[in-house]
């Protein structure tokens, strides 16, 4: 099956609204995705994407990965591929309080939160 991606390049804000997800397209492709843009943006080659060196200079990137509950699923996977990510600095909260995280969510200016697991309801 192939991928499709389906840009939307608009300022017209009736058409931004529109619910782009319930469109019988996905339906038919599964692997299709839409994405909303402005009609002007700076396109970023490929050369780019594939070299940190030329988007980041020798910077670290500093992630947040927080792991919820895990019941049911396996979240391993998730936190090996974090841990091989190149020039990046991981901070792994594994089901933390409300509390745990917002004190870490403080602690540091962080460039990406990842988040993989269940939440829990608190009242």
């Amino acid at each position: 099956m192939r991928t499709i991606r389906f840009l939307i390049r608009t300022d017209d804000l009736s058409l931004q609204k529109l619910p782009w997800h319930e469109w019988d397209f996905l339906e038919r492709y599964p692997k299709a995705e839409v994405a909303l843009s402005a009609p002007e943006y700076e396109a970023i080659h490929s050369s780019k994407i594939h070299s940190n060196k030329t988007v980041l200079g020798n910077k670290t990137i500093k992630v947040l990965a927080i792991l919820g509950n895990s019941e049911g699923i396996d979240l391993e996977g998730n936190r090996q591929i974090l841990e091989q990510l190149p020039n990046a600095e991981i901070d792994f909260l594994v089901e933390p309080h409300r509390q745990q995280l917002s004190d870490r969510l403080w602690k540091a200016a962080w460039d990406i939160l990842f988040f993989a697991g269940h939440s829990t309801a608190i009242d």
